[in-house]
């Protein structure tokens, strides 16, 4: 009896669902404002980028990942973008990824189960560290459930030790893992034990590592060399409110700009310096709702330039007075990823939720950089009734999209 329910739902399908002809294009149905609209910016755009990376040696390389929507690779700065693969992968979802430092073919890719409220959500069974040596042509699994003790945990990212970077670090809900070698045949991990609960962020000031961690509730940040394996934790930080949603920071010559995302409170902007264990806040009420302390940089070709996402925007400030200097609009809202170009000290990149942006003049205009960034979020699909061959779907911060009949003469929204 089963068998033969199931051959008339098969020959049921064939018979009136639409023919397997991929040929059809899609077409807008509104809102109407394409990603590079100088008006209305908060309508536009293609859907939400997690994070854009530079390849330091040839800025051209750019990486742009999507926690639903997967890895893009652009070789021309951005002007165009093709998936890095991920459409091979199990989980096409990439919370992180990055380029090895001397080498623009080898990337490192974090694949994710689901996003986690704008966050990379746990790896599952599938998911893990990925590796390609090839540009994103193939990909290999170096680390996952197995390596980390569990596949219920997220990875926040990645960081490679300046003095050699072929020595890898993973931050992960599970603690802080290693490999003194990421080209390896076969990768060896090694978790650092000095460090308990889960590990947020990390940077470097020469081969001395911050890092901040949570554990039992508790925010930290810990200093330690990795050569001499040397670690102590700053007390300043522990001593705050522990109503903390993310620390995260930046270098800034030989000192550490703090960012302290409170669960409730205003955040915080702090200056911690090594040689006197000074720490001192700079920045009261900053507002960080969106990228998870991650817009948030110093600019590498004047030191003397901070910014940050407040609340749906940008703001840039002078250090160390934290007097705001005029920062242009024209981007969309809820900005994810700040990134300054590695050579052009005017060039500035972000990711938000309408895909990526790019800054030539210092933050005065911006202009879309999402061509080809395949990212769209798909919230729902329907099918219409009198013509099986149209299709309608919905889509996260990019509007409405129509499936047009196959020979692309039938008006289906409003006039052509």
């Amino acid at each position: 009896m089963k068998s033969i329910l199931l051959l008339v739902a098969l020959y049921s399908f064939f018979v009136y669902s639409q023919s397997w002809n991929y040929t059809g294009m899609w077409e807008n149905a509104g809102p109407n404002d394409k990603p590079d609209s100088p008006t209305n910016i908060s309508a536009a755009g293609v859907g939400p980028a997690e994070f854009v990376r530079i390849f330091k040696n040839n800025p051209n390389y750019l990486l742009a990942g999507s926690l639903s929507g997967g890895l893009f690779i652009s070789e021309d700065g951005g002007d165009s973008w093709l998936n890095a693969g991920s459409d091979s992968w199990d989980y096409s979802g990439c919370g992180w990824a990055d380029f090895h430092p001397e080498n623009k073919d080898i990337l490192f890719a974090y694949s994710n189960n689901a996003d986690n409220n704008g966050k990379p959500g746990k790896m599952g069974v599938k998911g893990g560290i990925l590796r390609t040596k090839d540009g994103g042509i193939s990909w290999e699994m170096i680390a996952g459930g197995t390596e980390f003790g569990t596949s219920k945990i997220a990875v926040y990212g990645f960081r490679f030790l300046p003095s050699n970077p072929n020595v890898l670090f993973i931050l992960s809900e599970a603690g802080l893992f290693y490999t003194k070698d990421c080209l390896a045949e076969k990768v060896s991990w090694i978790k650092y034990d000095g460090l308990n609960g889960s590990i947020y962020d990390m940077d470097f000031i020469e081969d001395v590592a911050y890092v901040s961690s949570l554990k039992q509730n508790k925010w930290s940040i810990h200093r330690f060399d990795f050569t001499s394996q040397k670690q102590e934790t700053i007390p300043q930080i522990e001593s705050l409110s522990d109503e903390k949603r993310s620390i995260t920071f930046e270098p800034l010559n030989e000192k550490l700009i703090v960012l302290i995302d409170y669960t409730k409170l205003g955040d915080e902007l702090w200056e911690y310096n090594p040689s006197d264990t000074a720490f001192n806040q700079l920045k009261s009420g900053v507002q960080v709702n969106f990228g998870s302390g991650h817009t948030f940089a110093v600019n590498p070709h004047n030191k003397s330039e901070i910014i940050i996402g407040n609340s749906i925007s940008l703001k840039r400030y002078a250090y160390p007075s934290m007097k705001e200097i005029k920062l242009g609009g024209g981007y969309h809202v809820d900005v994810e990823f700040v990134n300054y170009h590695p050579s052009d000290t005017n060039k500035i990149y972000i990711a938000c939720h309408g895909g990526i942006y790019l800054s030539e003049d210092k933050g005065a205009k911006w202009i879309s950089k999402s061509n080809g960034l395949g990212i769209a979020e798909v919230m729902g699909l329907d099918v219409s009734e009198s013509d099986p061959n149209q299709l309608v779907i919905g889509c996260f911060h990019d509007g409405s999209t129509v499936y047009a009949d196959y020979n692309k003469t039938e008006i289906i929204f409003g006039e052509r």
